[in-house]
């Protein structure tokens, strides 16, 4: 259905109210993608605007690592999240949370480093790499919180 233009002017308005622009290299529609047969999409608007600052800061990354950035699991509803395996109190429920990985797994690592180097600007709550037993990074779990962020760090092997 074609939009009028009081709903073109409605849109307008309440993209102002955004509290971010939306960044350049992360879609909505990435950052709350699932592999799931199921809806995966938010209810509330606290979710939404969580998702755009995750995508934000997501962006942040992207440009001081100079390459694309794939979003394997951004946003999860809470039915997504148990299908998946995801902790009880996910961040990934709250748009507040994403795993992502470099184009090539060998430039994971470089990745991880940009993370670090940026970690007093992002405030994240926890970063989790994944390994497998080779010592390769499969992936990044990146977090955040709303107050008091953790700064920490793990490792997990899969």
């Amino acid at each position: 259905m074609p939009e009028t233009e009081n709903t073109k002017r409605e849109n307008a308005k309440k993209e102002k109210q955004l509290p971010y622009k939306y960044p350049d290299n992360f879609s909505f529609k990435e950052m709350i993608k699932t592999s799931q047969k199921l809806s995966n999409v938010p209810s509330t608007w606290t979710e939404i605007c969580n998702i755009m600052e995750t995508a934000s800061k997501l962006q942040q990354i992207r440009d001081v690592f100079g390459q694309p950035i794939k979003v394997n699991s951004g946003y999860r509803t809470l039915e997504v999240n148990k299908a998946v395996g995801g902790a009880k109190a996910s961040a990934h429920m709250r748009g507040l949370a994403a795993d992502i990985t470099a184009r090539k797994k060998s430039d994971n690592r470089r990745l991880l480093t940009v993370i670090n180097e940026l970690a007093d600007d992002l405030k994240f709550d926890q970063v989790i790499i994944y390994i497998r037993g080779t010592g390769t990074i499969q992936w990044i779990h990146i977090g955040w919180r709303e107050e008091n962020p953790r700064g920490m760090l793990a490792y997990k092997s899969v």
